[in-house]
């Protein structure tokens, strides 16, 4: 459980039953506020992720919502999000003047990823093929995770504020004779 999790924001909830995600010895899961809020998570990773992502966003003057509301200080969170042919671990997105990000997020623990070459592989080409279609991809291992995750979503962050940042400058009037 994470350091930055208070004891109410936590509710135990039965094991995840997703056979292609669930560790041969099942552990129980537990559901922060923002998972009972933005949607459930797979791992103990993801959830720790999504406990310190949502309270940096909110930090930096944002709000996080699971769906697009219309305003700009919006960042849409979707855990557990479906994109063509691959499910992610968290997508991300955030419009602003008129453009869109959109960021997926993958937690790799090591029961699931790169043990073997096959799955280091198979992670990689799951990037490639999400990048081609516009996705910004961050990958994080579960001890990056476990060592620092407000570090981790703060990387996060920095690409929503960089692409905002970029956004009002095309939009900026240009001085004459420019």
């Amino acid at each position: 459980m994470a350091d930055s999790m208070r004891q109410a924001d936590i509710t135990q909830v039965e094991p995840h039953t997703n056979a292609s995600h669930t560790p041969k010895n099942r552990r129980r899961c537990y559901r922060s506020r923002w998972e009972r809020q933005l949607g459930e998570c797979d791992s103990p990773i993801e959830s720790d992720f999504l406990s310190a992502l949502c309270p940096v966003v909110i930090e930096f003057g944002y709000h996080v919502a699971r769906s697009d509301d219309g305003t700009e200080e919006a960042i849409v969170v979707i855990p557990q999000a479906n994109i063509d042919r691959h499910r992610v671990d968290f997508l991300i997105r955030f419009a602003f003047f008129g453009a869109e990000l959109q960021i997926v997020v993958e937690t790799d623990g090591h029961d699931w990823h790169e043990r073997t070459k096959a799955q280091a592989r198979r992670d990689r080409q799951r990037d490639r093929d999400l990048q081609a279609i516009g996705y910004e991809v961050f990958r994080f291992t579960g001890a990056e995770i476990r060592q620092s995750a407000k570090a981790c979503a703060g990387e996060v962050l920095d690409a929503i504020t960089t692409f905002q940042t970029q956004q009002v400058e095309r939009h900026a009037p240009q001085p004459w004779g420019y």
